[in-house]
């Protein structure tokens, strides 16, 4: 945990699924040295186009 407060490492996975993508990390924490945050981010593809379309249609 202090290597990873000091910015020394990275811990996180990335699966690759159908339909998308989930991660998951560890990340430190403003409270304190031995503390982290687990941070599960799910990527849905379908949703992604989507938004991609209509940021594309607003400029």
């Amino acid at each position: 945990m202090y290597e990873l407060w000091q910015g020394r490492v990275v811990y996180g996975s990335l699966w690759e699924v159908e339909g998308g993508s989930i991660e998951i990390s560890i990340e430190k924490s403003s409270e304190g040295i031995n503390e982290g945050i687990v941070v599960i981010k799910y990527r849905d593809s379908q949703n992604i186009e989507t938004k991609i379309q209509k940021d594309l249609e607003d400029i």
